[in-house]
């Protein structure tokens, strides 16, 4: 278990031109694994933090992680692997090559 504490931010956005914005907490704690749990990424379903649009409401998924002096700053995907310093170049090139993100080399077997 980390010590570093995360929180999953849901962002919902209502409207077009004159849309509001309201966020909600859907995790906080610092147990990675347990976020992994609690919200998987499934081979076949996909993500469960997926961002979303209806019509004029659209959904989005912000991670956060709390900083020295108690301060909540935008992070990676804590449920993500994370690569070597030294394939990170590799790694950039792959996503380059193939338009994707890394979430995608993993599925395809080019990341793990």
């Amino acid at each position: 278990m980390s010590d570093t504490m995360y929180r999953v931010v849901e962002t919902m956005t209502c409207g077009v031109f004159d849309p509001v914005t309201t966020k909600k907490i859907l995790w906080i704690g610092t147990d990675i694994e347990a976020l992994k749990r609690d919200f998987p990424i499934d081979d076949i379903l996909g993500d469960t933090l997926k961002p979303d649009e209806a019509g004029f409401i659209s959904y989005t998924i912000g991670f956060e992680r709390l900083e020295i002096g108690r301060v909540w700053v935008e992070c990676d995907d804590p449920r993500l692997p994370v690569p070597d310093a030294e394939f990170k170049d590799i790694i950039d090139e792959e996503v380059e090559l193939y338009n994707c993100d890394g979430l995608v080399l993993g599925r395809l077997g080019l990341w793990s």
